[in-house]
């Protein structure tokens, strides 16, 4: 799938159709403990290392190990939930999400089955037999230093870590999981007076992630 990124005109669209400012019905909460017990039970996704290329696109079903660096895996399942876990000490982090409002908080899937993408009759989360609630989406570590979250296997963008400012001609990016447990996005210098340097624009630890909607 080509990967699409938020600038210009997509996001334009985006928060013109609806500058939504919240959803039907109660938002989904899970369980933390929960979460962190399933997480030892994952699935490795094509060998997670610590290090992703920018351009990369992984389609998330079920649970899936993302990235890996030693103990600490960045994971990503299909209730909609990331987060990094260390498997020898079961310490779970959770990245942070800003919301439409202004608050920041710890990251739990904001939206539940009466969510629907605005502009679209297209619901955003689906009911099981059972009564499960799901989600199919992507995770794109784009070339333009943005990493976004899209429903399904579209163009339609879910959050975002906001980074695609930091883009230019002489610049390229990677995304990477520290050996301490955190999540990065690293900008790189291909030319000009800063050739050879590399700073980092995007922290789990100190930055949130963005809802598009």
């Amino acid at each position: 799938m080509k990967t699409v990124k938020i600038i210009g005109a997509l996001m334009a669209a985006v928060l013109a159709a609806a500058p939504v400012t919240g959803f039907a019905g109660n938002v989904l909460s899970f369980n933390d403990n929960a979460i962190v017990a399933d997480a030892a039970n994952y699935t490795p996704y094509n060998n997670a290392r610590s290090i992703v290329s920018a351009g990369s696109t992984f389609y998330i079903t079920g649970q899936k190990a993302i990235m890996q660096n030693g103990y600490w895996y960045l994971v990503a399942d299909s209730r909609g939930e990331i987060f990094i876990h260390n498997i020898k000490t079961n310490v779970k982090k959770n990245l942070k999400i800003r919301h439409n409002t202004g608050k920041i908080e710890d990251f739990h899937c904001p939206y539940d089955k009466y969510s629907v993408y605005p502009g679209t009759n297209t619901k955003i989360m689906y009911s099981t037999n059972s009564g499960s609630v799901y989600m199919h989406y992507t995770l794109n570590f784009q070339g333009d230093g943005n990493f976004v979250s899209y429903m399904g296997q579209s163009s339609r963008a879910l959050w975002h870590t906001d980074t695609w400012r930091f883009n230019a001609s002489n610049v390229r990016f990677q995304y990477e999981l520290t050996e301490n447990g955190i999540f990065q996005i690293r900008r790189i210098f291909t030319s000009g007076i800063n050739k050879g340097k590399s700073d980092i624009i995007w922290k789990s630890d100190s930055n949130q992630v963005v809802r598009a909607v």
